[in-house]
């Protein structure tokens, strides 16, 4: 089973100019493949995250790619946003699993 066409679509738009694109919907679709084989599940599950993602990334990169251009920040503000970065990416590591942290 393919990821839904129109999601398909919308991320090949919103991922044209990004470099990382390939890499993503990559990704997606491998969540995409492990999501729809996992059992006890609806076999809309799947197909309903995927729209999800999809949606959430068209929404959302072309804010962040337009607003974040870390190579045009100076060295402070450099440091500063990837210590912020590297925070969100510890604080949400804690809360997916607070054991192994």
């Amino acid at each position: 089973m393919r990821p839904p066409r129109l999601a398909e679509r919308l991320l090949d738009r919103a991922l044209a100019r990004c470099p990382h694109g390939t890499e993503i919907v990559g990704d997606l679709e491998e969540d995409f493949q492990r999501r729809r084989t996992r059992g006890g599940t609806s076999r809309w599950t799947a197909p309903l995250w995927y729209c999800l993602q999809a949606a959430l990334l068209a929404w959302r990169l072309p804010r962040t790619s337009r607003n974040l251009r870390t190579h045009d920040l100076p060295r402070s503000e450099l440091t500063m946003y990837r210590w912020i970065r590297d925070t969100r990416y510890a604080l949400g590591a804690l809360r997916r699993s607070p054991g192994l942290v």
